[in-house]
C-alpha cells in the first residue's frame, strides 16, 4: 500500500479473503444515534481507513462500507441500526 503526499492511498488487490463484520444495534436512543451518524459521516468513503477492535480484542485496519447506516425507528426516539465494516488490505 502506498500513500501520496496528500494522504491519498493507492494499492493493489491481494487474493485473500477480507474479514467482514455486520452489526445490528438495537434500541439505540436519539443521542447514540447521532453519535453513530457523526462517526459514519467522518469515516464513510474516506481514503484513510481507521483501526477497529473486534469482539476478541484484535485490531484491524478497516473501512466503513455500508452505503448508508440503515436506521429504523422502532418506536418514538428508539432505533435499530445496521452497519457493515470491511477489512482493508495492507
Amino acid at each position: 500500500m502506498n500513500e501520496s503526499l496528500g494522504g491519498n492511498r493507492a494499492g493493489y488487490m491481494i487474493a485473500q479473503p477480507r474479514k467482514r463484520w455486520n452489526y445490528r444495534y438495537e434500541y439505540i436512543d436519539e443521542t447514540d444515534k447521532k453519535k453513530f451518524e457523526d462517526i459514519f459521516e467522518l469515516t464513510y468513503g474516506s481514503l484513510n481507513p481507521i483501526y477497529f477492535s473486534d469482539e476478541n480484542g484484535a485490531y484491524h485496519f478497516v473501512r466503513i462500507m455500508s452505503p448508508t447506516l440503515r436506521v429504523e425507528e422502532i418506536t418514538y426516539q428508539l432505533y435499530n441500526i445496521d452497519e457493515l465494516i470491511l477489512e482493508e488490505e495492507l
